[in-house]
């Protein structure tokens, strides 16, 4: 961001160039472009300022609260394998194709298994003010490892933007990484039985979940599926998400570039009961 102070010839330029620039006046932003007017041998040029001092403001705390949620994260990890190896698999942004089954990959975010799970663990924050982790059958500290490793097996193929492809052939079923990510956590960080089943199933629905799988773990066993997919959403489409909460029942308003994706839901962590309106 630059200071207001510019000569003619810049201005001129930015006109000629169509470009815009932010810049700061007593301790507001504005946003400046330059349109070109007149006769070419005698042109005139006006500056225009639009204030967008509050929108700054909101980018930079977005910006904040990213590095906030960085720093948590590395004071959890076990070890800097964890980190190396979340950095490492990336994530695909992708538009399907209804008519072949297809979809087309418009883009390749890095470091995205990292950046989706710094996005749990915001909406796990997020609940937790709200006190929805003071329930009993939610703890927040198996839900955070859980986010931690549950992906940390995961296996990506290799694709550019560009490429057209089935994803039920480019892609493994998802239950295959988060067997391994269980195993994983079990084995090697020794984590906490609880834990383990929440990473080993977060691919299953609940119906195709085993017979012996513990009554006691659903509701968090839903939380994560919940917060699994709206991160997926906010990592790979740039999602909106708002939770609210009221005892058992979480509301979720979810807004997205791609409006097949808009919803507001609600889910009863107890019960399991789920309803999904589109968007008013």
């Amino acid at each position: 961001m630059k200071d207001a102070s510019l000569n003619c010839g810049e201005l001129m330029s930015m006109a000629n160039n169509s470009e815009t620039k932010t810049v700061r006046a007593n301790n507001r932003s504005y946003k400046l472009w330059v349109v070109k007017s007149g006769k070419e041998k005698a042109p005139g040029y006006l500056a225009i300022f639009v204030d967008v001092t509050t929108e700054q403001q909101l980018v930079e705390k977005v910006k904040y609260a990213q590095q906030e949620a960085e720093l948590a994260l590395a004071t959890l990890l076990p070890d800097q394998r964890v980190e190396v190896r979340l950095r490492a698999i990336v994530e695909y942004m992708d538009e399907y194709d209804a008519l072949s089954g297809k979809i087309k990959v418009t883009g390749v975010i890095r470091e995205g298994v990292y950046r989706h799970v710094i996005n749990i663990l915001r909406l796990i924050a997020e609940l937790s003010k709200q006190g929805l982790t003071e329930l009993p059958g939610v703890d927040k500290d198996i839900l955070v490892q859980a986010a931690i490793f549950h992906d940390l097996a995961k296996v990506q193929p290799y694709l550019q933007p560009g490429d057209v492809v089935d994803p039920r052939e480019a892609f493994e079923p998802g239950y295959l990484h988060a067997f391994r990510s269980a195993s994983l956590a079990r084995g090697i960080y020794n984590i906490d039985e609880r834990t383990v089943n929440l990473i080993k199933y977060h691919h299953h629905e609940e119906n195709d979940l085993p017979e012996d799988y513990p009554l006691y773990l659903l509701p968090m066993y839903r939380l994560f599926r919940l917060l699994d997919g709206l991160s997926a959403g906010i990592t790979r489409r740039g999602s909106r998400v708002k939770l609210t909460t009221n005892g058992t029942l979480i509301n979720v308003r979810e807004e997205s570039s791609f409006p097949l994706y808009n919803r507001h839901l609600e889910l009863d962590l107890y019960s399991g009961r789920t309803s999904i309106r589109p968007l008013l």
